[in-house]
């Protein structure tokens, strides 16, 4: 994996890493969830470095240093999918399949909305949809977020004050799970940031937009996640046209950043290894 820099149309930096290039074979990009390091990838990059050159970026803005002012038009779900077509324009990828991962998942499904054509085969990993009307696709954990987040958002002074009341129990790394996921918890600015994307990004309606995704899709959701659930993805699957679903019975939030977990080995068997999953 090798981290690298790029400046955006809007003069943002943006982080992203690429795997070892080849040209003998095709692109796969993650879509991380925001405020995750790309270096929390590694296992996945690891997995498919033998078939894929790889691509993931840290999502903009939210773990900027402390100095860059931070406005909320700058972190909307249209700019975080403009991202996508930026690197891959500037890394000249005329195509790639397309792993989206929790909120990354969201951003996916707005990326092909918007060019299609670029996107080859599209998995969605335990999704975050911000499906807030049904009650039944919120976790207990997905409404506790969702009520502290839109307050959180309005300045840094009640972001500090509502951080330093709620409880982070996964702020400690999960057995096997890279030490960095928590780090928009870990800071009142990087909270605030975070907090104001939140607001942008459950207002985006992914159930529409997911009626016009026409990628061959694979939905994976795992049956203990805390964060996002099995019914989520379901709905969803019956709005994508061309989808397929799997639940996995052991599998939590954080499959995908683990070496040998299910996660690693369905998403293996979409891109590459099973008849049943081809194009």
């Amino acid at each position: 994996m090798m981290n690298c820099k790029t400046q955006l149309f809007d003069d943002v930096t943006l982080t992203y890493a690429i795997s070892r290039i080849s040209t003998q074979k095709p692109w796969l990009t993650l879509i991380l969830p925001f405020g995750f390091k790309v270096d929390t990838a590694m296992e996945f990059f690891s997995h498919f470095a033998d078939r894929y050159n790889l691509l993931t970026w840290q999502a903009r803005l939210i773990l900027a240093p402390h100095q860059v002012e931070v406005l909320p038009e700058q972190l909307t779900v249209a700019k975080h999918a403009e991202d996508l077509y930026t690197l891959m324009d500037a890394l000249k990828i005329q195509q790639t399949d397309l792993v989206g991962y929790c909120s990354g998942a969201g951003i996916a499904i707005a990326a092909a909305n918007m060019q299609s054509d670029r996107i080859g085969r599209l998995a969605l990993v335990n999704g975050e949809f911000a499906l807030l009307t049904d009650r039944n696709a919120v976790t207990q954990y997905g409404g506790d977020i969702d009520g502290v987040l839109p307050m959180a958002a309005r300045d840094p002074a009640t972001a500090e004050f509502i951080l330093q009341r709620i409880s982070t129990v996964e702020r400690d790394a999960v057995d096997g799970v890279h030490c960095n996921i928590m780090l928009p918890f870990s800071d009142p600015c990087y909270f605030h940031r975070y907090a104001m994307n939140y607001v942008n990004y459950r207002a985006a309606q992914f159930d529409q937009l997911a009626c016009s995704v026409m990628n061959k899709t694979l939905l994976l959701a795992g049956e203990q996640d805390q964060q996002t659930n099995v019914y989520s993805a379901r709905l969803m699957q019956q709005l994508i046209p061309d989808a397929s679903l799997v639940s996995e019975p052991e599998g939590d939030h954080y499959g995908i950043l683990r070496r040998y977990s299910s996660t690693l080995t369905n998403l293996r068997s979409f891109f590459i290894e099973e008849p049943e999953y081809a194009c």
